[in-house]
């Protein structure tokens, strides 16, 4: 488990509200690449990718690595790991291992800004303060500057995760009142802290998300397109439930059971970078095994992707960002010449999804026949120049004109 040793600080008088470990996670948009998580199959915790169904490699060699969180653009990997558990960055093959902190020890949760200038983190203030409880802290991801202070809180507030749109950072934290682990919202400079999933007992029978909500809830994980929060939910009182992924909305509101499978376990939830599905840790009854499993965004599907007799746990999910098709090119047309009403064949690339033809600047009708060809009218008030092509990628112009007879 993510603790391990460096939670080994005195905080054992309040371990029984301490989360057991999570992801940090901001699913930001792209094609879905690899899953990142953490294992200790080869003796030490270190970093692995996978991708589904294939096998896992892995990429960090450090005698201990945990917590892998992929950058908005995929290329790199913020950990645990380094002299006394620092945050450390590398590329996301493994090389290029750059430390960004190296203040106290016990650093966890990292999660990257949406512009990738930034990571949060959790640490304890004992630089500061003297305190050993974990809070939130940010720093630029170069290390540059320090690392800011978000919360400073009596219990741990851990696993933050950063929106996509950068304005604010999901958390775990227990405060005054609190009975149970809860996911706080406040701002992106720490301010307005805000408990998301309060306790709720109107009327337990039958129990509701509207009506009867409580237990502990850990790991949140926003979708990429920032709708949605994925989140573990037990939805018993003192954490006697089977650990469950839920979601709901970043305002708390439209709670509900996603994963609900009575006979497996689930935390540590990951949104693809497509959204259509998730990465989570499953543990199937009566195994104690944790594995890495993938299900689709609705719940369905779930799969062992990964089988190991290791605690596999932590997974991220790389965005592969997404290259914009290119403009259309007009590379070659016949005839080079004709009356309004003669028929030309386009030649050239990157025609399918064309919007529109024309002549001169005069709307053409016209039919894709590939993404190399498209046949066209010359139409009627055409005048001789180029003929232009639209996509939704942009707009090609040939370089020779069609003269019109």
């Amino acid at each position: 488990m993510k603790a391990l040793t460096r939670i080994a600080i005195a905080i054992s008088v309040i371990v029984g509200l301490m989360p057991v470990g999570g992801a940090a996670n901001a699913a930001f948009p792209g094609s879905n690449g690899l899953i990142a998580f953490q294992s200790n199959r080869d003796g030490p915790v270190e970093i692995y990718a996978i991708t589904p169904g294939g096998t896992a490699d892995r990429i960090t060699f450090s005698n201990g690595s945990s917590d892998p969180a992929y950058s908005p653009d995929g290329s790199k990997i913020a950990f645990v790991g380094g002299t006394n558990y620092q945050i450390v960055v590398m590329n996301a093959d493994g090389s290029g291992v750059t430390q960004v902190t190296s203040t106290s020890p016990a650093k966890q949760d990292p999660t990257w800004s949406a512009d990738g200038t930034r990571i949060a983190f959790a640490a304890n203030s004992f630089n500061v303060d003297g305190q050993t409880d974990l809070e939130i802290w940010v720093i630029n991801a170069d290390g540059s500057g320090g690392a800011t202070q978000l919360t400073n809180n009596t219990f741990p507030d851990t696993h933050p995760a950063w929106s996509p749109d950068g304005n604010k950072i999901a958390f775990v934290a227990t405060r005054p009142g609190d009975t149970d682990r809860n996911i706080y919202m406040m701002n992106a400079d720490g301010s307005g802290q805000t408990n998301i999933t309060p306790n709720v007992l109107t009327d337990c029978s039958p129990p509701t998300p509207e009506t009867c909500y409580q237990g502990h809830d850990d790991d949140p994980a926003w979708s990429p397109d920032g709708s949605r929060i994925a989140y573990v939910h037990s939805q018993e009182p003192n954490a006697s439930g089977l650990p469950a992924v839920w979601t709901m909305y970043p305002t708390g509101a439209n709670k509900g059971n996603l994963s609900n499978n009575p006979a497996v376990s689930f935390d540590n939830p990951a949104w693809s970078p497509q959204g259509d599905m998730l990465a989570a840790v499953g543990t199937a009854t009566p195994t104690t095994n944790r594995d890495i499993w993938v299900m689709n965004s609705d719940g369905s599907g779930q799969t062992a992707i990964d089988t190991n007799p290791a605690f596999d746990i932590n997974p991220d999910w790389q965005p592969v960002p997404t290259v914009p098709s290119p403009a259309p090119t007009i590379t070659a047309f016949k005839p080079t010449s004709g009356p309004p009403g003669t028929r030309v064949v386009l030649r050239g690339s990157g025609f399918t999804g064309a919007t529109e033809v024309r002549f001169n600047g005069v709307s053409a009708p016209f039919v894709v026949r590939s993404d190399s060809k498209i046949e066209t009218l010359v139409p009627r008030r055409a005048t001789t120049g180029p003929i232009s092509v639209t996509t939704p990628e942009g707009t090609g112009m040939s370089t020779t004109d069609f003269t019109v007879t």
